[in-house]
């Protein structure tokens, strides 16, 4: 199913007054582009990075890093029908150019200037300005049928992101710039321009480990924009090896965009070989041979699309077979962008009288030698150009072996001298370089020249490698161990090669044969050289970091003639840090469709897992937990440790894979609960995780040791020994005894109770009734024997007889003792017997010290007396004010009446 950018494009022109006699060129926007007619593309939801539906697509393969316009117009010098043909190249992100992607908003916008008017076409090309056919147009001669059948570079590696994008607008036929402008919305279509593959494969149900993936004979070039009639492929015998132990979930789940391909039709795919190496999970060595067929068993190979993405499954290996199939998938676009269009020419040309043996010029392109041109002026090759305005030359920061002369700014230099400072390292093909003349003022006025170097025959060095994808070697970010990491090394016979290297990271080696041990890795600057054809080997340190890293090898010979001139390098990758992800997998776990971080595991039961043992890893009772990972790892009950525990340590069985053991208590309460179990990357635990959320039945609780009602037992003041109350004892094992026993008087048992067996009861009663002026209490603690076990009953009783108080609490007197206002008071409460009570009055500054001067007497149960003393006693002669405390105390059982009178006496 074939999906496509939809990318809204906003045209609108903005006029700008322009007299006759105005330079198209001269004044305009500070970026160099003049002023006037402008076209805006606008691309919806490309600052976003990718947009809401793209979930299948990855940032990289949504991302637009480069974005070229070509502009083409009609031919207004030539005869109706007129042709159309290009009239300008813009560049996003090219100095001097006005071409930038900006944001804005949700979207990129880019906007360039055109004129209005003519019939106009223009083309977008994503992301494929390597592609050397694009450096081989004309200004003014290529038309749209030569641009639509440029193709793309013959592979050397394997297609990598960001990813070659295509489309044109309008889609159909051309368009006219009015001069009022163009308004509403215009549609753009990208599409990528290959195909996209995944892999699916889980190892423990498959019985095969993918750990190479191999392709031969496969695509190897595209037409750069879709045909109406399909295009013939340059076919690639082989590319680099691909290392799938390196993608995220790898031979556990589904590996996301394992390699990308170029189209093939059905009749072309039958051709290609798609091998997987391997071993089965008995550890036997194995080859797999995938066809392009939906199920293996099919008759009829499938072709393979741009823009489509294909997903790999491998279902199992069996007798030597393989059973697989091939699935066509969305693969939905997912980033976007915008720009603008108009003016000019520059013609690039050689006089054939001034070529040397073995120069030509022809299309823009100027092939030289393998040898250096030389130096001087004298051995450089002049190139004209035909340009109305001043012009400058661009070189890529990889063309560091074309050198040209010094042009003098502010003048219209009508050529420009050109030669080549290096030998071609290469005896197998062209090297190739492309430098750029364009306009000043007007950047997207550009002609490109392309500069080829014939391969070396005599001095030179070649390299090959299962790795080495033209000059460009890749690691992961782990240490690589195999013999993919040789480099082969050809040079003429007798010649010697020095391979050398600064970096901190990897180390030049002899030949790897096999594998090799992983003795750790100390850095070394010590290079390799040889003579004749070699071998050497990359090792690469083990990346532990969140960066990229890249670094060269250079190669050079010395020796043949021109050895001096020859210089190779080897550019060499290695990605950042693999930490990956963490996926979990255990009986009765689910993906938690709202944390995806999370998964869950519900409803185990009470008594904990039920689970058999796993032989050699797991025993009965203890649940197994699967662990796929990239890097280290480490597994913690984040909660609920107290019935939750890792049973089984972390044990390893393959990388970072590997698997734990997890028991549950029993649950023996009323309420289900829970525990987090948190599997967490060791170097990232709070990025790379994974937990499980663990939910508990609730259990049947246990029937208690003992039951006894504990509701306090409170009798009357009035119920005697007649009146019993009854506790009843019931035991959860009825073999079991039990004990009573009481603390306090004024209670009794009605029995002896001690080691009572099995349910049973017991009385209790007061032993009278209660007819003092205090409450009685006391306890029962029953005791169950086998747990001791208590429970406590509080037993009481109130007080029979009120407590008296008196009437009224204070008085006084004068300082001579006259006066006392108060003479009898008034006593409440249960004063039965006047002889069990006691008056006191004592001085109210100590509440101890008897008074001399102040007396009372209870003269009835319900009335105290109060008077002074006499004989001179009753004056105060003290100076200072003085009080007397009057108190009412029973003898018998010491009960003290609730409230004193307080007497104060004026002092002189």
């Amino acid at each position: 199913m074939k999906k496509k950018y939809y990318l809204l494009a906003l045209a609108s022109l903005m006029m700008a007054a322009c007299s006759d006699d105005d330079s198209l060129f001269t004044g305009g926007p500070e970026n160099g582009n003049p002023a006037g007619k402008t076209i805006t593309f606008v691309f919806p939801g490309t600052a976003q990075g990718v947009v809401p539906y793209a979930a299948l697509a990855t940032d990289a393969e949504n991302e637009l890093k480069t974005l070229d316009i070509y502009v083409f117009g009609e031919d207004s010098l030539a005869a109706d029908p007129k042709p159309v043909i290009l009239k300008e190249i813009f560049r996003s992100g090219e100095a001097g150019n006005s071409f930038t992607l900006t944001p804005v908003g949700t979207s990129y916008q880019a906007t360039i200037s055109v004129y209005p008017g003519e019939q106009k076409k223009f083309y977008f090309v994503a992301n494929g300005r390597d592609n050397l056919s694009l450096d081989s147009l004309e200004l003014g001669v290529t038309d749209t049928t030569a641009f639509l059948a440029k193709a793309t570079n013959t592979l050397k590696g394997h297609i990598a992101c960001p990813l070659l994008m295509s489309g044109s607008f309008p889609e159909l036929g051309t368009i006219t710039v009015p001069e009022g402008g163009l308004g509403g919305n215009q549609e753009v279509h990208l599409t990528r321009r290959m195909a996209r593959f995944d892999v699916l494969n889980w190892c423990e149900e498959s019985s095969f480990k993918i750990s190479e993936i191999v392709l031969k004979d496969i695509p190897g070039s595209n037409s750069i924009f879709a045909q109406a009639t399909p295009y013939t492929p340059t076919i690639v015998a082989s590319l680099p090896i691909i290392d799938f132990t390196a993608y995220e979930n790898s031979n556990y789940g589904e590996s996301k965009s394992v390699f990308y391909m170029y189209p093939a039709m059905a009749v072309e795919t039958q051709n290609i070989k798609l091998s997987l190496v391997g071993e089965t999970l008995a550890g036997a060595a194995q080859v797999y041979n995938v066809e392009f067929k939906k199920n293996q068993s099919d008759v009829n190979t499938i072709p393979v699309l741009a823009n489509n993405r294909y997903l790999l499954s491998i279902l199992n290996v069996g007798s030597g077979t393989l059973d697989a199939t091939l699935e066509v998938k969305d693969w939905l676009v997912g980033d976007t962008v915008n720009s603008d269009v108009t003016h000019g020419t520059i013609k690039l040309s050689v006089d054939a009288a001034g070529l040397k043996a073995g120069q030509a010029f022809a299309d823009n392109t100027l092939s030289l030698p393998a040898a250096t041109t030389g130096e001087t002026a004298a051995d450089s090759v002049t190139i004209k150009v035909a340009a109305d305005e001043e012009w400058e030359l661009v070189k890529p920061a990889d063309c560091d072996w074309i050198a040209f002369s010094v042009l003098p700014g502010d003048s219209v230099m009508k050529s420009f001298k050109l030669v080549t400072l290096t030998t071609n390292p290469s005896s197998k093909e062209d090297r190739v370089g492309t430098v750029i003349v364009r306009n000043v003022k007007r950047p997207s006025i550009k002609q490109p020249l392309i500069v080829k170097q014939a391969p070396n025959a005599s001095s030179y060095i070649d390299l090959s490698g299962a790795l080495l994808a033209g000059n460009e070697i890749s690691f992961s970010g782990e240490k690589m161990s195999s013999d993919s990491m040789n480099i082969d090394v050809t040079v003429p016979d007798g010649a010697t090669w020095t391979a050398s290297e600064s970096a901190d990271w990897f180390n030049l080696a002899d030949k790897a044969v096999l594998t090799r041990a992983d003795a750790g890795f100390t850095n070394n600057d010590d290079g390799k050289t040889g003579t004749g054809s070699g071998t050497f080997s990359i090792v690469a340190q083990k990346n532990e970091t969140d960066q990229a890293r890249i670094d060269s090898i250079k190669m050079t010979i010395s020796g043949p003639e021109g050895a001096d001139k020859v210089i190779q390098y080897i550019v060499v990758k290695q990605a950042a840090q693999n930490i990956g992800s963490i996926r979990l997998a255990a009986r009765g776990t689910l993906v938690d469709k709202d944390d995806a971080a999370n998964y869950k595991m519900d409803s185990i039961p009470a008594t904990g897992f039920i689970d058999a043992a796993v032989e050699g890893q797991t025993t009965e009772g203890e649940r197994k937990v699967t662990v796929v990972a990239i890097s280290e790892w480490t597994v913690s009950v984040e909660s609920g440790d107290d019935w939750l525990s890792v049973s089984k340590s972390k044990t390893l069985v393959d990388g970072n894979n590997g698997y734990f053991g997890i028991t549950a208590a029993t649950n023996s309460t009323t309420t289900p609960r829970t525990a987090v179990l948190k599997v967490a990357n060791t170097t990232k635990p709070t990025e790379v995780y994974k937990t499980i959320t663990i939910t508990q039945k609730a259990g049947t609780a246990a029937a208690p040791a003992i039951t006894v009602d504990e509701t306090p037992l409170a009798f009357t003041a009035t119920e005697t020994a007649m009146d019993t109350k009854t506790i009843s004892v019931v035991l959860g094992d009825p073999a079991n005894t039990w004990t009573a026993a009481l603390a306090g008087t004024g209670f009794s048992l009605g029995g002896s109770y001690i080691a009572v067996t099995g349910n049973g009861d017991f009385t209790v009663a007061p032993d009278a009734a209660n007819d003092t002026y205090k409450a009685k209490t006391a306890s029962i603690t029953v005791t169950e024997s086998a747990g001791s076990t208590t429970k406590t009953i509080a037993v009481s009783q109130p007080a029979g007889k009120t407590v008296p108080s008196f009437a009224t609490t204070t008085g006084s007197v004068a300082v001579d003792g006259t006066g006392l206002d108060i003479s009898t008071i008034v006593v409440s409460g249960d004063v039965e017997n006047i002889s069990d009570w006691t008056v006191s009055v004592v001085d109210g500054s100590d509440n101890v010290t008897p008074v001399t001067w102040l007396t009372a007497t209870l003269d009835s149960t319900s009335q105290l007396a109060v008077s002074m003393a006499s004989g001179g006693d009753e004056v105060n002669s003290t100076g200072a004010e003085r009080t007397a405390v009057i108190k009412l105390v029973n003898t018998t059982d010491n009960t003290v009446v609730s409230n004193t009178i307080t007497v104060t006496q004026a002092g002189s």
